[in-house]
């Protein structure tokens, strides 16, 4: 993909990186060139994540190198899988057995490593509407608005996501995941 897209020719720049580091180096960038004679270098303005969050469980350090990277007042648009039911009632995913923890308790605080997202039987990750706020909070992002739709389909089956946007608060490095 990345080579179909130097062919292009339309980008000024590909990276091939692991997003969290990638962001970090950005925003260490910014930080040196800010502190030195270097030409400016800025931060962003404008972030995107359309079908990328899925395939990350804890958002918390990819939201806060996000914010670290990102100008004051920056917006951040991304999409996650729903953990929450759909509008039309149907989940994304089979019920949970009975030892496992209901969604809604998932999305308030359930028991587990990380309430509010779940490993799904595709290997994507689905998170609640309350995960997404709360982590974006702590790590420096407001959450703007939020839409629960149809995201793709999967097997002939549709995945409903949420579409978020979040405006970054405040300056400096995002706080910790």
């Amino acid at each position: 993909m990345v080579e179909q897209a130097a062919r292009r020719g339309c980008y000024s720049r590909l990276e091939v990186a692991e997003l969290v580091d990638f962001l970090r180096r950005e925003a260490d960038a910014v930080e040196a060139a800010a502190a030195s004679s270097e030409p400016a270098i800025h931060p962003y303005d404008l972030l995107v994540a359309a079908d990328v969050f899925v395939y990350i469980g804890d958002l918390g350090p990819v939201l806060a190198a996000a914010a670290a990277a990102a100008a004051p007042g920056a917006v951040l648009a991304f999409s996650t899988e729903a953990l929450e039911r759909a509008p039309g009632g149907k989940a994304n995913r089979s019920p949970p057995a009975a030892s496992e923890p209901s969604a809604a308790a998932l999305a308030v605080g359930g028991s587990g490593g990380c309430p509010g997202l779940r490993l799904q039987v595709t290997g994507r990750y689905a998170h609640s509407l309350r995960y997404l706020e709360d982590t974006g909070r702590r790590c420096g992002w407001d959450l703007v608005s939020s839409d629960q739709s149809v995201i793709r389909q999967n097997g002939g089956e549709p995945i409903w996501g949420h579409l978020c946007v979040m405006r970054r608060v405040g300056g400096g490095r995002g706080q910790a995941g």
